[in-house]
């Protein structure tokens, strides 16, 4: 890790880094690859807000997680933005790029672990998704609410087409 940082003339703070993970199979089973994480951000002198940056994770990423796989490919990015203050975070954007997905969200993590984020996104099957096949683009919007320990995803997608063993649905036109 490398970063720098300095106190302005008024008593704000600003920072910028990089973070490079090289081994990311002793962060989770069955994952390999590498990530680079830039950081940048800062406070004001009557604020302990400080927002962060990242970007440019993902270099040769795999994962045990089959069916994102095809959607993130070996080079996935994220791009964030948000402020800490006190206990609570606060997403002011956040984007994810993948090989077939896009996936955008904003919204906050309460003091008390509450979650509360909105979501869109759009991928491009083939995917799979349980039993079906996503066949053609999708997208959609949300949200991520409940709790940390309890997340609950509400989703309403757009499937311009599903493949059901020996059973293609399509919608009418």
């Amino acid at each position: 890790m490398q970063a720098s940082g300095g106190r302005g003339l008024l008593g704000g703070l600003t920072f910028t880094g990089q973070a490079d993970v090289t081994n990311l199979a002793a962060a989770h089973a069955g994952a390999s690859g590498a990530a680079r994480i830039g950081l940048v951000g800062g406070a004001g002198p009557r604020q302990r807000a400080v927002g962060r940056q990242a970007r440019r994770i993902g270099r040769e990423v795999r994962h045990r997680l089959r069916r994102t796989r095809s959607l993130l490919g070996a080079r996935p990015r994220l791009s964030a933005q948000g402020a800490l203050q006190g206990r609570r975070l606060s997403l002011v954007r956040a984007s994810l790029d993948g090989a077939a997905l896009h996936a955008s969200s904003a919204g906050w993590l309460s003091e008390d672990g509450k979650l509360s984020f909105k979501l869109d996104w759009k991928a491009q099957g083939p995917f799979r998704a349980g039993p079906v096949e996503i066949a053609g683009a999708a997208s959609g919007n949300g949200a991520i609410t409940g709790a940390l320990g309890a997340p609950r995803a509400d989703l309403i997608a757009d499937i311009a087409a599903i493949d059901l063993p020996r059973l293609p649905l399509k919608p009418r036109t």
